[in-house]
């Protein structure tokens, strides 16, 4: 979370009092119920990726709905269930990039690998 307020609430970064963008971490296991497969075909069914999101009394940058991955071989596979979704006439294409991030718990910056969702 990146914010101008230590410590927002939920409703606080949903109205956008917070001026913070943020985003969910979510672990998961290669084979079990939460997948990384499931969770994206869920997210992408959930969330209108080609809207430009913008929260309550922003200006400036739109933000756009993103996948973070530690490692790269979660880009591949991310880009590979993309592929295989029927999204109809629109299609999905990753911008690969990254960002640091830093790790609370361990103090330490960490490299992760940033995917944009656009539509082509």
């Amino acid at each position: 979370i990146n914010s101008a307020m230590p410590h927002p609430t939920p409703q606080q970064l949903k109205s956008g009092s917070s001026n913070a963008i943020y985003g969910v971490q979510i672990q998961y296991e290669s084979d079990g119920a939460a997948n990384i497969s499931n969770i994206v075909v869920e997210y992408l069914q959930r969330v209108d990726v080609f809207d430009r999101y913008k929260q309550k009394h922003h200006v400036g940058i739109q933000y756009r709905p993103g996948i973070f991955a530690e490692h790269e071989d979660e880009v591949k596979y991310v880009q590979q269930i993309i592929d295989q979704m029927n999204l109809g006439e629109q299609k999905l294409q990753l911008q690969i990039g990254w960002i640091f991030r830093f790790d609370i718990i361990n103090s330490e910056k960490q490299v992760c690998n940033i995917m944009e969702l656009n539509k082509t």
